[in-house]
């Protein structure tokens, strides 16, 4: 399903379509077919699955007649085109195909500038902020390390090694833990937050009042995309060395942030780039806007005054950084100054009976 048949140009689109009579499209097809021939495809990406009876002999008629159409209108496919026959039971295509679809069509989401499908600024959004008087002189981040990059690896593996360079939030020693179970016990709502009960499995064991870490990896998937966002993929498991800037006072460094690592490990292990952000972090990228409106628009909502849109806008549909970033694609922070803006990615537990 499309959600806006007049945008059909610029979409990510997956078809399941089958043929009716001497190859024709299907009856509640008809008015798809139609519009699509009076768009420019250029620029659509498109998966097809074709369902069909080898008993007919217009067998795949129409699922071909599609492929072929969009294939010269200009589209382009991202996932290989199969077309499954009733005859010899239609689950022998169509199941490893649906297997086969979500790691193709997520990575070609995340290759569209706008990736996630709700994202886009809100015209009566825009529309305040024209007439809003936006500071643009307020006092700049201060950056807090000098930041130097050595032609070596950073090699530390999880997380055996990482106690040698004593991350802040782990008192004792670090062990890999196992969920073992997990159930939601509040649906997110307006007056509720999603709370899940965790079973873990440990090598040690906890009683009332003790409390714990859990430091939880962040996706793979989303790190890398977020590597590739920063424009540091090339370099992405080169060590680095932070150096505390000398006009800093020791007590305002952020404790979490590791003097030698790599940005592939730093987002991977010890960042939370999933979490909501503060309104420091909205006034940081704001700094990093090259185009203007962008800019105005995220001092705005790192404002008073912008609370309840930076709610509608990002708190109520939980944006993580990478989704933020591409909610205004001319924000390109630097990732050595976008460090010490970021949150540890752990979790600090008390337990109670």
């Amino acid at each position: 399903m499309v959600g806006n048949m007049d945008r059909l140009h610029n979409q990510v689109v997956v078809f399941v379509v089958s043929s009716t009579g001497e190859g024709d499209p299907p009856e509640n097809f008809e008015e798809f077919w139609s519009t699509l021939h009076d768009q420019p495809l250029e620029n659509m990406t498109y998966a097809l699955l074709g369902l069909g009876d080898s008993n007919y002999t217009e067998h795949g008629g129409f699922p071909n007649k599609l492929r072929d159409f969009l294939d010269d209108s200009g589209a382009k496919s991202f996932y290989e085109y199969q077309l499954a026959d009733d005859q010899v039971g239609l689950e022998l295509v169509v199941e490893p195909w649906i297997e086969g679809l979500w790691e193709p069509l997520a990575q070609t989401l995340c290759n569209q500038d706008n990736f996630h499908p709700s994202l886009q600024l809100d015209l009566a959004l825009l529309d305040k902020l024209a007439n809003l008087d936006i500071d643009r002189n307020l006092p700049k981040s201060k950056q807090m390390f000098q930041f130097k990059f050595s032609e070596d690896d950073f090699e530390c593996s999880f997380p055996d090694g990482v106690d040698k360079f004593i991350l802040p939030f782990a008192a004792g020693t670090l062990e890999k833990s196992t969920v073992l179970n997990k159930t939601c016990l509040a649906e997110k709502s307006d007056k509720t937050k999603e709370t899940f009960e965790i079973e873990l499995k440990t090598a040690d064991s906890y009683g009332p009042g003790d409390s714990f870490g859990v430091l939880c990896q962040n996706s793979e998937k989303e790190v890398w995309d977020l590597l590739d966002r920063l424009k540091v993929t090339e370099i992405a498991h080169k060590q680095y060395t932070l150096t505390p800037d000398a006009s800093v006072k020791p007590r305002l460094l952020p404790k979490h942030v590791l003097l030698h690592c790599s940005p592939y490990y730093a987002l991977k292990y010890t960042l939370d780039v999933r979490s909501l952000p503060k309104k420091a972090l909205l006034s940081y990228l704001a700094e990093c806007c090259g185009n203007e409106k962008e800019g105005d628009c995220l001092r705005y909502l790192a404002s008073k005054e912008g609370s309840k849109d930076l709610n509608d806008l990002i708190y109520s549909r939980s944006l993580t950084l990478l989704e933020i970033l591409s909610l205004f694609p001319s924000c390109s922070p630097p990732f050595c100054s976008l460090l010490q803006h970021l949150p540890p990615s752990h979790t600090s537990l008390l337990l109670r009976l």
